[in-house]
């Protein structure tokens, strides 16, 4: 039993009440997250924030993800929620509370009555609502039962909903869930069907609505569940990371400055060096609650409070044990602590996380977890707890959790072994308890033997007492049955045996009445066969109605499917339509821009032919008073006249006859090579009218990319050794081998996993594909699988292969692999903290280097032995590479490109750029977002994207070294080095180009994009036209016909 609090705690060093000290504003959130209110004194998510912005306005679905601590309720309740609302926009908070759909519908009613509704059917739900989660005390009905049935008479569906507060609030639904990991820890999978179906329904209908998830990264593998039912729900998201000690100091003199408060100088670097322990990052949630410890101390001790010492920090020690010695001295000041530790127990789940709970469900599991507590005595606590920050304010449910989940972690670690067990037996009861009421299945007999041990502290609530009463009844029932069976054919063999014996050995006695009891049985077994037949006519009667009814019911699923299937089809009727009509728009724009173009080309052109006809004039004067050998070999000027022109033409018609701008094309390019011929040569051959040079990879799944492409997995494309194939995911679960052609050779499929990325060996006979079930897959030329890579525990982000065929793969798991060929791990990189973003062997494949998400890029042996570690202080890791044939490496970083030795030294450093080499290493260049800077083999660099107006997104440089390409959204480029200007313009993509590379004889270019499809380029013209003669295409290209070679005047 619990002991009676008393009035007051034990006494406590507070300040005495005479001391007058000046206590300044605390900006100090301890364990609290920051809110909307707080936002003069919320720093350093500046940027973040404006990113979020953006993606908010983006798509419908916006999810927010990182680690726990990282900062993500204060950076979008009060950063992004404060920006929202200087634009007018007022997002509604929701919590999964006992249900997600019926939480979200609450909020969304809320907010409508707050506006003043009067709407009937509003004012009812919420009554209804709110008769459920009354909180009073006395009044209160058995919680349980509302854990389990809570509001099966309120259900409203939250598309109605969503659907009332857009017509009587005539603006867009912001919602934002905090917490989301709830539905996954808490919730049942049909919670979790019907909310995906909501989801799904509103992600497709035309009403203006925002759903913004917020979920700690270790669930994220659960959200693949929504993508499977939403395509694209994971495309726009963003992953909060860290904060730097760099930042953290900036946070620490702009939280102090806005308390009004000033430190000596180095107290923000060696406060962010104590809470950092050792890493390059910094949980914000420790350094608010570091720093409040020192406000407090210093509070209590009475020293002066607006200037902060390095001394304070010494007084408060290391970081690790500022929050559990808080949570102890706390429970040392309890009046029972046995009471007030069972008490904080009830809030956390069996996963470790916090719950919600009321005061009635906290009686409950006091008493299972084996302390009888009086409810005023709970009361009491819980008031002390809220006072003190350990738990949060009751919410308008009357329900309580801890401040934080750090506060979770710590109780969680006092559990006891069987205190678990009792965690997982109270879940599983109050989801017996569901599933009885839902179904009428009782609790199996194995599951009420696991639970005997316990039953004492079980069975206090009287629900649970029922089920278990009504189980062991059904059990005894069931075990009843059967012995009545059992006995019955016992009784009967017995009755059969003695029988036979008294026959036997009473033959003659009985031998008279043998016919007599012959003609009984006799009747008997007929009496019987006419039970068993009427049995029978009945069993088929049943199975007949039962037949009908399935019948019927499969019915009425065909036509609901029916229903189903034709609101999709008007759906999506209605959305073609808008495309068609958006796209009609967009043709007839770009038909008017495509003939002011051309007429301005004529115009150009015959300009140019009149001051050609005059130069021609003047040389052929030249020609024939001069025999300088150099006028001999001059093009005739109608002949580049000529070229020209049709090339313009060419381009003019790509879209309305590809064919004829093909022949246009190629007639231009036979009489003058000019850039401009070039490139009309090169449109008109790409165009997918001529060739399949687009690959669908719409289906595949590695369509679910933010806009932060370089934070996430990209859509890759890699070509062969031998440059004649590319390896590209293309269906949910599929890579496929595609020729230069765009035709498919072979599927790599996968165990219905995500394909992520594909890698051909150095020698071109092996493949490696890899998969978001956080396995590889190794295939040969074949198809054939030869070994499965199976040992990280969470999905894979990069692979590689050696020169000897070793692999390496990088995780999120935090670690990288080295196997061989028979998929057997040889060694395990391990050091980093955050995810392993890319990993690779260098070129002689004797030392492996890796970089991660914690922003350092490490260099190991083939043994696992760590080199040397690079650390990116203040700045994100993008990119490494090695420089090939030389003992170097390249790590690009978000604001610089540097090369490093194998000893660690910086040889270069090159700010604001994304620096590459060539295959040779010999070359590179430097990649800015205006311009290419390219460095040849002598050292003198040159810029090769002269006039470039787009910001570069990504380039590189072709195997030959005389070519680079670059990206710029949905638009990719050809630079010639030599001439250093621009080549060739490669219009196809919709969307944003995420990777483009060079076929390793430098001829053809693979871009892979966002609006689904792969482009493989033939940029090499003799090599256009060789193909199209030497592969009979042009038996299926036709010929200029004589009106249009006379149209033309070819």
């Amino acid at each position: 039993m619990a002991k009676k609090p008393k009035e007051t705690l034990k006494k406590s060093s507070q300040p005495k009440q005479d001391e007058k000290i000046s206590t300044p504003l605390n900006p100090f959130k301890f364990l609290n997250y920051y809110t909307e209110k707080d936002s003069a004194i919320y720093f350093g998510r500046e940027k973040e924030i404006a990113q979020l912005l953006t993606l908010v306005e983006k798509s419908t679905i916006l999810l927010v993800y990182g680690s726990s601590g990282c900062g993500k309720s204060s950076m979008i309740q009060c950063g992004l929620v404060s920006e929202l609302g200087k634009k007018g926009i007022h997002p509604l908070l929701v919590r999964r509370g006992n249900d997600i759909s019926q939480s979200t519908v609450f909020s969304i009613y809320s907010e409508l009555n707050n506006s003043g509704t009067d709407d009937v059917s509003v004012n009812f739900f919420l009554l209804e609502y709110n008769r459920k989660t009354n909180e009073k005390e006395k009044d209160e009905q058995d919680d349980l039962k509302l854990i389990v049935k809570k509001s099966t008479k309120a259900s409203v569906s939250l598309q109605k909903a969503i659907e009332k507060f857009h017509s009587q609030k005539n603006s867009p639904v912001y919602l934002i869930y905090d917490q989301f990991e709830e539905l996954f820890i808490s919730g049942t999978p049909e919670e979790k069907n019907t909310f995906v179906e909501n989801l799904k329904i509103l992600s497709q209908s035309k009403i203006p609505v925002h759903f913004i998830f917020i979920i700690r990264e270790e669930y994220w593998s659960e959200l693949y569940d929504f993508e499977k039912q939403i395509p694209g729900f994971l495309d726009n998201r963003f992953r909060l990371e860290k904060v730097s000690q760099t930042l953290a100091q900036r946070i620490v003199h702009e939280m102090l400055k806005a308390g009004g408060m000033t430190m000596e100088n180095g107290f923000a670097v060696r406060v962010s060096d104590v809470v950092a322990s050792g890493k390059n990052t910094i949980e914000l949630t420790y350094l608010q609650v570091y720093l409040d410890r020192i406000y407090q101390n210093k509070k209590i001790s009475g020293s002066v409070m607006n200037h902060f010492n390095i001394t304070d920090i010494d007084v408060i020690g290391d970081i690790k044990d500022v929050l559990g010695e808080f949570l102890e001295n706390q429970l040392e000041k309890m009046p029972d602590r046995q009471s007030a530790e069972t008490i904080l127990k009830t809030f956390i789940t069996k996963e470790g996380t916090r719950r919600f709970m009321r005061k009635k469900d906290v009686l409950y599991f006091s008493q299972a977890l084996g302390n009888e507590i009086p409810l005023k005595d709970i009361d009491y606590y819980i008031q002390h707890f809220v006072s003190i920050s350990i738990l949060k304010e009751k919410n308008e449910y009357g329900e309580y959790e801890f401040l934080h989940d750090s506060l979770a972690e710590k109780v969680f670690q006092k559990l006891s072994g069987q205190e678990k067990e009792l965690y997982n037996m109270d879940q599983a009861l109050v989801n017996g308890l569901a599933y009885y009421r839902k179904k009428g299945i009782l609790l199996r007999e194995e599951e009420l033997n696991w639970m005997k041990p316990y039953e004492e502290k079980l069975t206090t609530h009287s629900d649970f007492k029922d089920l278990l009463i009504k189980s062991k009844k059904g059990i005894k029932i069931r075990k009843r049955n059967r012995r009545i069976l059992v006995t019955a054919v016992v009784v009967l063999i017995f009755g059969f045996a003695s029988s036979s014996v008294f026959y036997f050995t009473n033959a003659e006695k009985f031998k008279a009445n043998v016919a007599e009891l012959t003609q009984k049985v006799k009747m008997q077994v007929d009496q019987i066969l006419k039970f068993k037949d009427e049995l029978k006519q009945k069993i088929a009667l049943i199975g007949e109605k039962e037949k009908v009814i399935v019948e019927k019911q499969s019915q009425i699923e065909k036509l609901k499917t029916a229903l189903d299937a034709k609101e999709q089809l008007v759906i999506l009727n209605k959305k073609m339509a808008e495309e068609q009509r958006w796209l009609a728009v967009k043709n007839e724009k770009l038909a008017k821009e495509n003939f002011n173009k051309y007429m301005e080309a004529v115009e150009s052109a015959d300009s140019a032919l009149k001051i050609a006809r005059e130069r021609e004039s003047e040389i052929m004067k030249l020609k024939s008073a001069s025999n300088l050998p150099r006028y001999q070999n001059m093009p005739n000027v109608n002949a580049i006249t000529k070229s020209s022109e049709l090339a313009i033409r060419s381009v003019v018609k790509i879209q309305d006859d590809p064919v004829l701008s093909y022949r246009l094309a190629e007639s231009a390019y036979g009489l003058f090579q000019s850039d401009i011929s070039i490139q009309a040569l090169v449109s008109a051959y790409n165009s997918p009218a001529l060739r399949r040079c687009a690959v669908d990879i719409r289906k595949s799944k590695m369509l679910i990319i933010s806009e932060d492409a370089l934070s996430s997995i990209r859509i890759e494309a890699s070509f062969s050794p031998d440059g004649n194939n590319i390896i590209v995911p293309t269906e949910a679960y599929t890579a496929s081998l595609i020729n230069l052609e765009g035709e498919k050779m072979m599927d790599l499929k996968g165990n219905e996993a995500v394909v992520l990325n594909g890698k051909f060996s150095k020698d071109g006979n092996l493949i490696l594909t890899i998969y978001n079930d956080k396995i590889g897959r190794l295939w040969n030329y074949k198809g054939e699988m030869l070994a499965i890579l199976k040992g990280h525990k969470n999905y894979l982000t990069y692979s590689d292969f050696s020169s000897s065929n070793l692999i390496v793969t990088a995780s999120w798991d935090k670690t990288a692999r080295i196997w061989d060929t028979a998929g057997v791990t040889k060694t395990i990189l391990k050091g980093h903290d955050e995810m392993v973003r890319k990993a690779i062997f260098s070129g002689d494949g004797t030392v492996v280097l890796t970089g991660s998400f914690d922003n350092t890029v490490r260099l190991w042996d083939l043994h696992g032995n760590e080199r040397l570690q690079v650390k990116l202080p203040d700045e994100k890791f993008v990119d490494l590479d090695f420089i090939p044939f030389q003992d170097k490496f390249i790590v690009v970083s978000d604001k610089f490109s540097r090369i490093f030795d194998f000893l660690g030294n910086v040889l270069n450093e090159y700010p604001n750029s994304v620096l590459k080499f060539s295959s040779d290493g010999k070359t590179f260049i430097n990649i800015f977002r205006d311009k290419i800077l390219y460095t040849d083999a002598r050292g003198v660099t040159r810029n090769i994207a002269r006039g470039n107006t787009e910001w570069i997104m990504g380039a590189d440089i072709s195997p030959d070294g005389n070519y680079i390409a670059t990206r710029a959204y949905n638009v990719a480029k050809v630079w010639d080095v030599r001439k250093e200007r621009e080549l060739l313009v490669l219009n196809g993509h919709s969307k944003k180009i995420e990777e483009i590379k060079f076929s390793p004889d430098s001829k053809h270019v693979v871009t892979t994009s966002l609006d689904g499809t792969a482009r493989i380029w033939l940029i090499d013209p003799e090599m256009i036209i060789k193909k199209i003669n030497e592969e009979g295409t042009a038996s299926k290209i036709r010929q200029l016909t004589p009106a249009e070679k006379e149209l033309y005047g070819i």
